[in-house]
């Protein structure tokens, strides 16, 4: 074990029922108060992706979207160079699918946002994952709405139709997608409880050590770089109270925050 999932320089925030045209806005004001670094906006399709460019772009914010079909391979790979610093002109924020750059590490990621929740909390915690990696205050926001579940569960009935096997197969595939979606869809919106403490607690981790035997805890000791949950200055909606109204100046705070 090198770490926990446990990142306690990421503060999280769960946005509700925003119309599009409040999320442009509020995403162009995070990105006025977030320091020098690096910005992701993750969305689910192709076709979400192009509106918040429209979007932005409606606002004066031109941001190159990076997806499977953009261009050709020599395109993306530009664009990816440029995003990673390996090529100019430099990309500091980008929109992208749930695929862009596995595995990418980039040490001042500043702000990742997602238009919706991800179809799993492995798959969240891989692309929230990517802000804070130099262990500077970092923003991770999440959007949810009444459509985000039913858009999920289509894109389970068709990628488990075209999984390899027979009937019995493709249904036990189409089970474990929208059980995966129901675990997520249940901490993106949760309003009763701490974010950060409902991702650990998935995984299996714990931030106290009461229940747990002396030879557990000395095996972590020894095996583990940090499994616990560190007091941070903030934390998440839930622990600080944010919400669309005072979101800005919370993150305007966290980013001004020494660690």
């Amino acid at each position: 074990m090198v770490t926990g999932v446990n990142r306690p320089n990421i503060r999280f925030v769960r946005l509700a029922s925003i119309d599009d045209q409040a999320r442009y806005s509020l995403i162009m004001d995070l990105l006025r108060v977030m320091p020098h670094g690096r910005a992701m906006f993750f969305v689910p399709t192709v076709k979400i992706g192009k509106q918040l460019q429209l979007g932005l772009q409606s606002l004066g914010l031109d941001i190159p979207f990076f997806h499977s079909k953009l261009g050709t391979a020599n395109d993306r790979d530009t664009l990816l160079g440029q995003f990673t610093g390996r090529l100019d002109p430099p990309v500091r924020v980008i929109i992208c699918t749930n695929a862009f750059g596995m595995g990418l590490d980039l040490p001042d990621v500043r702000l990742v946002v997602h238009w919706q929740h991800p179809a799993s909390v492995e798959d969240y915690l891989q692309e929230f994952g990517r802000a804070g990696r130099d262990g500077k205050p970092s923003v991770a926001v999440v959007f949810t709405g009444d459509k985000d579940e039913g858009l999920l569960r289509f894109m389970a009935r068709k990628t488990s139709a075209m999984a390899p096997g027979d009937a019995v197969v493709k249904a036990s595939v189409l089970d474990a997608k929208l059980e995966a979606i129901e675990d997520v869809r249940r901490i993106a919106t949760s309003r009763g409880s701490c974010i950060r403490n409902d991702i650990v607690a998935y995984f299996g981790e714990t931030s106290s050590t009461r229940h747990r035997s002396i030879a557990l805890r000395l095996a972590e000791w020894l095996l583990s770089r940090s499994t616990r949950i560190r007091r941070t200055h903030s934390c998440c909606d839930w622990c600080d109270g944010v919400n669309a109204d005072n979101v800005v100046d919370w993150a305007e705070g966290v980013f001004a925050q020494k660690w």
